[in-house]
């Protein structure tokens, strides 16, 4: 049994290495930086350190406090519409047989082959004044001309974006989870005369949530953390802590308050997965 464990050891240590090389040891860099230690800037910035002189600044400076909670509110509406989209779309794909399936199925897969970077200039120029969709809202009456769609305070343009770059996502992992679900169990709840609202309600919705939850977890993570779309799509104030590392650190080579803001962003989103792990295992189990 201990040569079992050390042969087990010995094949899992090369991955150990490698996430040791890649993911912990910059993490430890980054830490170190944030407490004034220059390990990434050619200079100190503090003169004395280890300090928490940088978390203070963060707590203390309403820019970094805004950015933290428009990163997570704002990603928090574009999961839910993709959710919501993204969901109803497979329910479609899987339920009916129509002409241009098919065709449907190439469209709403698109966006997994545009890069960020591509797909939020796109959007910039498709909801900027002049731009062809911003125009079509005006015409239905859905806007008023002059409301700013992209670069602006509310993020608009950035939830549009992601929204539209992550359904097919949970477009997929949903349809994977409804093919799963045992068709026997949708033919005895029809024979007892349960309706499609019914069928849905009980049966597909309950058996496919441990797939839109993954989902959830999976977009939000990588929205939360983006910088292309909210850099591109954002206003100048508020804008992702994405974006406000970049500007700090590339713009002003403020290493130590840049890692700071790393170090919140990892700490945050740890107790967001954390919390929605606690969340999402009660519901399953009652499921």
């Amino acid at each position: 049994m201990k040569m079992k464990n050390i042969t087990i050891f010995l094949y899992l240590l090369p991955l150990f290495g490698f996430y040791l090389i890649v993911w912990l040891y910059p993490l430890i860099l980054v830490f170190l930086q944030s407490l004034g230690i220059p390990v990434l800037s050619l200079k100190p910035e503090s003169e004395v350190y280890p300090t928490l002189e940088f978390y203070r600044e963060f707590f203390s400076t309403e820019r970094y406090i805004v950015a933290l909670w428009f990163s997570f509110w704002n990603s928090l509406v574009a999961v839910i519409i993709s959710i919501f989209i993204g969901y109803a779309l497979a329910l479609v794909l899987f339920l009916y047989e129509f002409k241009g399936k098919r065709i449907i199925n190439i469209i709403y897969k698109l966006p997994l082959f545009v890069p960020y970077l591509v797909a939020a200039f796109m959007w910039w120029i498709l909801l900027t004044p002049k731009g062809f969709v911003y125009e079509f809202l005006v015409a239905i009456g859905v806007i008023q001309r002059g409301t700013p769609l992209v670069n602006d305070p509310n993020g608009i343009g950035i939830i549009v974006a992601n929204t539209w770059m992550h359904i097919p996502y949970v477009a997929l992992i949903s349809l994977g989870s409804l093919k799963l679900v045992d068709p026997s169990i949708v033919e005895a709840a029809r024979v007892l005369g349960a309706d499609l609202k019914r069928v849905l309600r009980h049966i597909y919705i309950p058996l496919t949530m441990p797939g839109i939850l993954a989902s959830l977890q999976l977009i939000f993570i990588s929205m939360f953390g983006g910088f292309s779309v909210a850099y591109i799509l954002g206003a100048s104030f508020p804008t992702y802590m994405s974006v406000t590392i970049y500007e700090d650190v590339a713009q002003r080579y403020m290493w130590s308050i840049g890692s700071v803001q790393a170090v919140m962003y990892l700490i945050t989103a740890l107790i967001i997965t954390y919390t929605y792990s606690k969340i999402t295992r009660k519901g399953l189990v009652r499921l």
